[in-house]
């Protein structure tokens, strides 16, 4: 949500998470936001990035990371997290222009964001789209892919992407149904959710793109024995063949024991 904050949106936390106060909901609103230079406006995160970087000092890599355009873009219309998505999806059908003109907007800055990371020394970016997978497949390839391939397309042309190719992951939460149209997108890597058998997303995908994902973050809650034969099961489904990064099909639950986190670590380095 960072972006949205440097592009002028009021963004506060409460019990429910974060929320912007003061939503997108019209054109006028839109023409209010600003473009933000990423080191000025959002300087905090490569300074973090940098940091990190050099306390890694080259053991494991780094991944960068920013919300896709339409999951930004629920957000910021939204208020905060939803359901349903009524009122985004009242903005993009009852008022395109100014769904169109927010959401280039934030591909726009997003696209500046990812290229500063990748300057600041990641080694990979992931665009995330939390919730495209509420979208039908027309207006999926729409709102949200057109978007994001719009995100990858700039990022790709930027100076410092062309000097130093970093990986581009693309994760869609809900999106088995559209690997096909994902696999048109540009991206390295796609991510995915529990919701699809990892054999099969690699078969749909083909040998060309790899697959990030894809344990249900609620197999964390199973006893360290049971969490291994879901790690192998998926290690399995992946296959031999280049192109796996292992991880959980979205974000860990709060109420985690981190015990059970080190245990999936663990398995998946037996069964590499």
């Amino acid at each position: 949500l960072v972006p949205l904050e440097a592009m002028g949106m009021r963004l506060v936390f409460n019990e429910r998470g974060p929320m912007f106060p003061d939503p997108i909901r019209n054109h006028a609103a839109v023409l209010r936001l600003g473009s933000p230079d990423p080191e000025e406006n959002m300087g905090f995160v490569m300074e973090a990035i940098r940091k990190i970087i050099r306390a890694l000092d080259g053991r494991v890599p780094l991944i960068g990371f920013a919300g896709a355009p339409l999951t930004l873009a629920s957000y910021a219309v939204e208020g905060g997290g939803s359901k349903d998505h009524t009122i985004l999806k009242k903005l993009l059908f009852g008022a395109p222009d100014a769904a169109h003109a927010l959401l280039g907007k934030i591909a726009d800055t997003v696209a500046r964001y990812l290229a500063a990371q990748v300057a600041a020394g990641v080694d990979a970016v992931q665009l995330f789209d939390t919730w495209a997978g509420v979208l039908s497949p027309r207006d999926f390839d729409v709102f949200a892919l057109g978007y994001a391939r719009a995100v990858i397309s700039a990022l790709k042309d930027s100076a410092v992407w062309r000097e130093r190719p970093v990986p581009i992951i693309y994760y869609v939460n809900g999106g088995g149904t559209y690997l096909e149209r994902m696999k048109q997108l540009g991206a390295d890597v796609i991510g995915l959710d529990w919701r699809i058998d990892i054999a099969e997303a690699r078969t749909r995908l083909g040998s060309e793109i790899a697959v990030q994902g894809n344990l249900d973050p609620a197999a964390l809650y199973l006893p360290p024995a049971e969490i291994e034969v879901r790690v192998r099961d998926i290690l399995g489904g992946a296959g031999t063949a280049p192109g796996h990064i292992f991880n959980l099909g979205h974000g860990v639950f709060p109420d985690t024991e981190v015990a059970n986190v080190a245990a999936m670590v663990a398995a998946v380095r037996r069964g590499a």
